[in-house]
């Protein structure tokens, strides 16, 4: 895992994530109730949107650690089993 790209990719997911929930939130209370609905809506924006790009951060945290080597691992086991045939075990 390249932890200098992932620190770069997670940072900016963090800033666009936050940037747009504060302003999609905040138009919508500007809409709804003028400047103190768009202050309002924008606060609780930054907040949503600053847990859910962590959330999605360490979404990709746990993608890269456990299933980036699925595919190939299942690959294998599925190919050792059509090519060979499957372990049979007497009792």
């Amino acid at each position: 895992m390249d932890w200098k790209r992932f620190i770069i990719l997670f940072l900016r997911n963090v800033v666009i994530g936050t940037a747009l929930g504060g302003l999609l939130l905040g138009v919508i209370g500007f809409l709804l109730a003028g400047r103190d609905g768009f202050v309002n809506l924008a606060i609780w924006g930054l907040a949503l949107g600053l847990v859910g790009s962590f959330s999605g951060g360490f979404a990709m945290l746990l993608n890269a650690h456990i299933w980036t080597g699925y595919s190939e691992r299942i690959g294998r086991w599925v190919y050792k089993k059509q090519s060979e045939g499957e372990d049979k075990k007497s009792n």
